[in-house]
């Protein structure tokens, strides 16, 4: 819990110490999490080409529940270093194992909306502007769901922007999904 929190406020140096320092103590062989950490760790470092292979050991290895952290992780660091070619590549294979899923509690339903959000950036990237559209749409929706008002309203954001830059009017299928994300249907 330690590690999570240096972590999340940016002190990656610290964090790394914290994990070392528990496996001292700890008897237990490396769980999902902590492969996944190290692999967001060693990219957080610089370590891209160690970093890939992690992620894709940890994709290949981990429980079926844990794939959605795996995959929004591994998709969020392959848009960041802009391979975005094999985020393509991936995306229908995961997509299937991430459906077969039932997300019942807030913190699995956030990594679900967090999948969407990230399936729009990919489409936005690749010009594919109404996959990008929807899958926004169904991010602001899930995310409505848990209450997480900042995210969906970023989604929300995400989608009017693509609306804008790209000249398109919002139809009225459109309209009614944003009527939908903001009744929280």
């Amino acid at each position: 819990m330690l590690r999570d929190s240096c972590y999340c406020s940016g002190n990656i140096k610290l964090a790394e110490e914290y994990f070392h320092q528990l496996k001292k103590h700890s008897s237990t062989d490396d769980s999902d999490s902590d492969k996944l950490f190290i692999a967001v760790i060693n990219y957080k470092k610089g370590n891209i080409d160690l970093a890939k292979k992690q992620f894709k050991e940890c994709l290949n290895e981990c429980a079926k529940d844990f794939v959605p952290y795996v995959t929004n992780e591994y998709i969020s660091f392959l848009l960041q270093i802009e391979e975005i070619s094999k985020v393509g590549e991936i995306l229908p294979e995961l997509e299937d194992k991430i459906n077969d899923l039932t997300f019942s509690n807030p913190l699995e339903k956030r990594e679900l909306a967090w999948f969407y959000k990230l399936k729009g950036d990919y489409y936005s990237r690749t010009n594919d502007v109404n996959k990008a559209l929807n899958n926004y749409i169904d991010s602001a929706f899930k995310y409505s769901q848990i209450d997480d008002i900042n995210n969906e309203r970023n989604c929300l954001k995400l989608m009017y922007d693509l609306y804008r830059n790209n000249k398109i009017m919002v139809d009225a299928k459109t309209t009614e999904k944003v009527r939908k994300v903001k009744g929280r249907k």
